[in-house]
């Protein structure tokens, strides 16, 4: 479905100099080294590398679901850089039936805590921290049944 092409076409990533650099060229709020971030797998690939809507810094796990949403938007339809196999299954799939966005927004969540991705006290989102399993039972909250 829809929801899951998307997630095929990002990575999660820590931030080195040179992305620090590129979001303050483009004009994005200011970022940290070893800040986590999202990006378009396939212009992380190019030569001129993520940028603009390619790249977000969500500034909590939390926001992540939003970050994805706008790549989705502004980005994925446009991108030069997806090839064209994929372009064609994007095209096959169309607009289609998008999951519930309560239940995304958890699952984004849920996946980042997995992935050991932690919030910190300045904003920003750093990877490090321990792992969560992700609850097989509805995306639950941590603490509550």
């Amino acid at each position: 479905d829809t929801d899951c092409f998307v997630r095929n076409n990002i990575e999660v990533f820590s931030s080195k100099q040179s992305d620090v650099e590129n979001a303050a060229a483009d004009r994005k709020y200011p970022i940290k080294i070893g800040q986590v971030g999202i990006r378009c797998v396939h212009c992380a690939k190019a030569a001129n590398k993520a940028r603009g809507a390619a790249v977000s810094y969500p500034y909590s796990i939390s926001g992540i679901y939003e970050s994805v949403r706008e790549f989705q938007r502004l980005h994925l339809d446009t991108c030069q850089n997806v090839p064209q196999d994929l372009r064609d299954a994007s095209d096959e799939l169309g607009s289609g039936a998008a999951s519930l966005s309560s239940v995304l927004r958890r699952y984004y969540v849920q996946a980042a805590r997995a992935l050991g991705l932690f919030d910190t006290q300045d904003g920003g989102i750093r990877a490090g921290g321990e792992p969560v399993p992700m609850s097989m039972a509805g995306f639950q909250t941590p603490g509550r049944e």
